[in-house]
């Protein structure tokens, strides 16, 4: 994940300061909306009635002008090293980093300062600086970015302060754990006056506006959330607005709970249950403040510990955590193009390394296709769960139609487990959006089968709003109850393991959050299930590869103990089986592209199928 910036010139780079972006991910399978992207010329950034004023503080001069400012040059952080982009890449999602600083152009940039008070920073090749996905929570990544206009890339710059604040999220430009390492990522995070959030944006002529306006504070965060009785549990309340707003809380709090006005998180252990309406208000001395109701609910703790999908097949009689396996479309397709005899090996090779759920893509444009693997599997004891998929978001009268086809074709097979849809939240569909095409989809699967067990889509761990959490409390607001039989999510977690807990945006942490929603929400009896979950040991597809075969097998072994201290967790699948390096599937499986075994992570996934 990290280059090493000696790269040609210590990067080869070249970095300056610039506006923002709605969605996006840095994960597998996502998507992200671009807006028309722009430029502000060098040209425009010198002047009339320049001042030469030296602030005091950061080091820094500054050109006073009556309308805009610009800075150039390196921006300088902890451990007195620069703000780099990652090799110097003209591309969409480079990584920011923290590293030693070198002059190249991958540590220039240029600050476009509006009348307001906030700008965007710009690489010296014309891209911007961008919070992920225009995300809110603390640990959102930064990253390079197309030139949008958008609130993921509208910066503030604090003379005083040191910090570089993205308003839209409130939140501070930080380098990460403040570790000093060359290549440490950059994100955004609470702030909190930390060495980690000190900037010195230096150069030999820079320029700063006149007082800004400022904008009325605006909470963005939703207006609930749900904890669970005897278990610890948080929630951040995020605003936007210059200067950075004040959050209060007023009202009732269950007890053991609190709300903490510094890092604008309420937090504790609920020792009280029921629902709990409270006040935020956000200032900034611009006016009018923001208020929002809000209802915090404290759910019981279910009489006995969640172990099955309500009104479904024999998948409600699973116990423990069965292990299964997402192939991937790629080395399904090569599947179908084996001979009987390749075909027979491999369906023998995962039955002895334990497999007992098999995950196959049922696609709207090419549904059958792979029917062979699926009536092998089944064959050989090997349980189907069919994702029904459309690379397309369609319409929820066109996808149930497609499941009552499938279910006609795959019952026959022996098929009876339906996932609808693959990770809608990184494909920017809404919540409501994809619940009414869950609700349909789920009537005419039950309606064709009615034994039949229905997944919700895997969520992928996608930042600010379309976070699982976050996105599952939408559904549910839309209607999503007593519409899927088990929720479903994708914990990847790399570089993390599932047991790196105390990082709160890796996504293991996420599930004590989800089932907290689920009691809320009635459905404290239904399963989550883990349909997607694994590593790259290789680069292929673009990801990094941040396990060996050895850290994989460690990272196998965490989530199936992980899962099992959890509770209420259904089968858990790993992606994929077989590498395919020509393929977007990447370095994920079990066994190297020449079908080869990955011998660590092969017997970490064979021990932790067999102890189920």
């Amino acid at each position: 994940m990290n280059e090493d910036s000696t790269k040609g010139a210590e990067s080869a780079s070249d970095n300056v300061i610039t506006s923002d972006n709605p969605y996006g991910s840095h994960h597998k399978k996502t998507a992200r909306f671009k807006l028309s992207s722009f430029l502000v010329k060098r040209s425009q950034l010198f002047i009339a009635l320049v001042v030469v004023v030296l602030v005091a503080g950061i080091g820094t001069y500054f050109l006073v002008s009556s309308h805009a400012a610009t800075t150039y040059g390196p921006i300088t952080g902890i451990g007195s090293k620069c703000l780099d982009n990652a090799g110097n890449k003209l591309v969409d999602y480079n990584k920011i980093e923290l590293y030693k600083c070198n002059s190249t152009n991958a540590q220039q940039w240029t600050y476009n300062l509006a009348s307001n008070g906030t700008g965007t920073i710009t690489n010296i090749n014309g891209y911007c600086l961008d919070v992920d996905g225009a995300g809110t929570s603390s640990m959102t990544l930064v990253d390079l970015y197309q030139c949008n206009s958008t609130v993921a890339q509208v910066w503030e710059v604090n003379s005083t302060t040191g910090t570089i604040i993205n308003p839209h999220s409130g939140l501070c430009l930080d380098d990460k754990a403040a570790s000093t390492i060359n290549g440490n990522q950059i994100w955004i995070y609470t702030c909190n006056g930390t060495a980690a959030q000190k900037w010195v944006v230096s150069s030999s002529s820079a320029t700063t506006p006149a007082a800004p306006t400022g904008t009325a504070p605006a909470i963005t965060s939703t207006g609930s959330t749900s904890f669970t009785e005897g278990t610890a549990g948080s929630f951040t309340v995020t605003d936007t607005g210059i200067p950075v707003p004040t959050l209060s809380e007023s009202g009732t709090l269950p007890s053991g709970i609190s709300f903490n006005a510094t890092s604008d998180v309420l937090s504790g252990t609920a020792s009280t249950t029921g629902a709990y309406p409270i006040t935020f208000t956000a200032s900034n001395g611009v006016s009018p403040n923001a208020v929002q109701s809000f209802v915090l609910t404290a759910a019981s703790v279910p009489a006995s510990p969640p172990s099955s999908g309500s009104g479904s097949s024999s998948e409600s009689d699973i116990v423990g955590v069965p292990a299964g396996l997402t192939p991937g479309s790629a080395y399904e397709g090569l599947f179908e193009t084996m001979t009987s005899a390749q075909q027979s090996t491999v369906i023998s090779q995962m039955k002895s390394a334990g497999v007992s759920w098999i995950r196959i893509d049922i696609n709207i444009a090419y549904p059958w296709s792979y029917l062979t693997l699926i009536q092998d599997a089944a064959a050989a004891g090997i349980k189907v769960d069919a994702l029904l998929d459309d690379a397309s978001t369609p319409t929820p009268t066109a996808f149930a139609a497609f499941a009552t086809q499938a279910v006609a074709k795959l019952a026959p097979l022996g098929v009876s487990t339906y996932e609808v849809m693959n990770e809608p939240n990184c494909a920017g569909v809404s919540a409501s959006a994809y619940t009414a095409i869950l609700r349909s989809t789920y009537t005419a699967i039950k309606t064709a089968d009615s034994s039949a067990f229905v997944l919700s889509a895997g969520l992928c761990p996608a930042p600010s709003s379309y976070e699982p959490y976050t996105y599952l409390t939408a559904m549910y607001a839309a209607g999503a109850h007593g519409y899927f039989d088990a929720m479903n999510m994708h914990p990847y977690s790399y570089p993390d393991t599932p047991l790196q807990t105390s990082d709160a945006w890796n996504p293991w942490s996420y599930l004590s959050q989800l089932r907290s929603i689920m009691n809320a929400n009635g459905d404290s009896s239904k399963q989550i299930w883990l349909t997607e979950f694994g590593c790259p040991t290789g680069t292929a597809g673009g990801y990094p590869a941040d396990c060996t075969d050895a850290t994989l097998a460690q990272q196998i072994t965490d989530a199936f103990s992980s899962a099992r201290t959890e509770g209420g967790i259904g089968p858990l699948l790993v992606y994929s089986w077989q590498d395919d390096p020509t393929d977007n599937d990447g370095d994920f499986g079990l066994y190297n592209s020449n079908a080869t075994p990955k011998p660590d992570s092969l017997a970490a996934y064979t021990k932790a199928a067999d102890s189920n």
